[in-house]
């Protein structure tokens, strides 16, 4: 009973701090980790005391930033966080429904309302073009991307797709940590699903780069994070400058990544919970 009352409590003071609240958004891995840090306030201290109510506020502000510019409403922006809640303190146990869910809301807004999303799917008859770099970095806006080489991934997101596509992935990622991300179907059975497609072939480019011996991956940034994936025997261009691909999206890939167990170097996001066992 108690437990109910919690949910509830939670939902009511999410809508209507959603409601009310503005500013400045952190980052979405930040505001992951401070609605965390709330919850666990929530429990040591009680819910009516001001710090766990203060932190609850600042995770508010945050996601009614984020999700706000995706046209999403306070009533979905609410039962998102609480689902994140429940995945977190349940460490993934049973997250079929919650990223269902998830996926049913971000693909609806995302087809109606976010207009640039360029994804360059993993193909064996692609390569790059003669004399282009790998290594060039971020394509301008203005420019298409160029063919990509087997399993290469290039993601761009731009604004609220930023967000939302970057959080999809990290919701998938998250549940399958310490289990095998190559299992995704396990997950998501309805792969006709075009947006839950996209994801799979996330997954499928992931896969090439652990079969070409890719070991090293460092996170940068902070609201968008450039993941670079070096294969350290190797030069980039003796494998036809194939060896750095780059992606740009929300912190939360990290979660994918790190459940394929390649070392990680994060600046400004802690990981270390990532290691424990599901319960």
């Amino acid at each position: 009973m108690c437990f109910v009352i919690r949910n509830w409590l939670l939902m009511m003071i999410l809508r209507l701090t959603l409601a009310v609240c503005g500013g400045a958004a952190e980052t979405l891995a930040h505001c992951f980790f401070d609605c965390w840090i709330a919850l666990e306030l929530w429990e040591l201290l009680g819910y009516n005391h001001i710090l766990a109510q203060i932190r609850l506020c600042h995770v508010a502000i945050g996601w009614r930033r984020i999700f706000f510019d995706a046209g999403l409403s306070k009533v979905e922006i609410s039962r998102l966080v609480f689902l994140y809640w429940r995945l977190w303190k349940s460490r993934c146990s049973a997250t079929y429904d919650g990223i269902q869910y998830f996926s049913h809301v971000l693909s609806r807004h995302y087809y109606s309302q976010v207009a640039e999303w360029e994804l360059a799917r993993a193909h064996p008859v692609r390569s790059l073009p003669r004399g282009s770099s790998a290594s060039s970095g971020v394509l301008p806006r203005d420019q298409p991307p160029p063919s990509i080489p087997p399993g290469a991934v290039l993601v761009h997101f731009d604004g609220a797709t930023k967000s939302l596509v970057g959080c999809a992935i990290g919701f998938v990622g998250f549940a399958e940590a310490n289990h095998s991300i190559f299992s995704w179907g396990r997950f998501i059975p309805n792969i006709d699903d075009p947006f839950l497609a996209e994801l799979l072939a996330l997954r499928d480019s992931l896969r090439w780069c652990m079969a070409h011996s890719f070991t090293n991956v460092l996170f940068c940034g902070d609201a968008q994070v450039i993941v670079r994936l070096i294969n350290a025997k190797n030069s980039a261009h003796a494998v036809g400058g194939a060896l750095l691909q780059e992606i740009r999206c929300c912190g939360l890939l990290s979660f994918v990544l790190r459940s394929i167990s390649l070392p990680v170097g994060i600046i400004g996001l802690p990981i270390s919970w990532q290691d424990k066992p599901l319960e």
